[in-house]
């Protein structure tokens, strides 16, 4: 048998990797039911979710980042940006990026949650998401960039609301 994550044998019982560790029955029924139903809706997009979860545990963050991603999609276009689930799915993606040093990527996604937490109406979080954002660009790019440039206007304009 083949390991579905790495493609290693699986000599000795048929259920763990040799070259992982990695247990069969751990993604197989994520990957039946993501194949089932052709990864629409919200079940696919938590399998999916839960899949990217156990890439991650393993290190495979990049696998793990594409399926984090498509999962936000398919959500986001089924049930908006104000879906608390989109926000799960982005955390977990943030802890991705961590994992990797991919810093201006953390920063893409804590924007996107801010714009999560305001049309949640949680002005505030949004706030010190954008803020935290707005500084991990600063140091990535101190020369300047149109993202800060939007990034401070919305944070200029969620200050407003907040006062």
């Amino acid at each position: 048998m083949f390991c579905n994550l790495c493609g290693g044998a699986s000599k000795k019982n048929g259920v763990v990797c040799d070259e992982c560790g990695f247990r069969r029955s751990q993604i197989e029924p994520s990957l039946v039911k993501i194949n089932t139903s052709n990864r629409k809706g919200i079940d696919a997009a938590k399998n999916m979710n839960n899949l990217a979860n156990q890439y991650k545990k393993l290190g495979q963050y990049d696998a793990a980042e594409q399926l984090y991603q498509d999962s936000f999609l398919i959500v986001e276009s089924e049930q908006g940006r104000a879906s608390p689930v989109v926000m799960g799915i982005l955390k977990n993606l943030v802890f991705c990026y961590q994992q990797q040093n991919k810093y201006v990527m953390i920063a893409i996604t804590m924007t996107v949650m801010a714009d999560c937490c305001q049309q949640q109406g949680k002005y505030n979080e949004a706030y010190t998401l954008l803020e935290c954002s707005l500084r991990v660009l600063n140091e990535s790019f101190p020369e300047g960039d149109k993202a800060i440039d939007k990034i401070q206007k919305n944070l200029d304009n969620l200050k407003r609301k907040i006062n």
